[in-house]
């Protein structure tokens, strides 16, 4: 129980795709986000996973790796297989 609540307050939101005032003022170019390499983590048991692949292919990163078992917070349904992936990708790309 003790691990649920430091998640639940550690967890903000992000207004990324409502936030008109941040569309605005963010311009992403070539120059400015192309050259971070990219990889996405595709989450099995995501309610919307749709969406997800939808992302991918309208902004396809270098890799994506889909993590099974998995729902919208992968850190806690399946924090070991994340975290693998995570070194695996620090390590191609730091």
């Amino acid at each position: 129980m003790q691990d649920l609540e430091l998640g639940i307050t550690l967890v903000r939101p992000c207004p990324t795709w409502d936030n008109e005032e941040a569309r605005k003022d963010t311009v992403l170019t070539v120059e400015k986000y192309g050259t971070v390499p990219r990889a996405y983590v595709v989450c099995d048991e995501e309610k919307d996973g749709a969406f997800q692949w939808w992302l991918i292919e309208n902004n396809p990163p270098e890799e994506h790796f889909v993590i099974p078992g998995s729902d919208h917070m992968v850190m806690f349904s399946q924090p070991l297989l994340l975290c693998q992936y995570l070194l695996e990708l620090g390590s191609k790309y730091l």
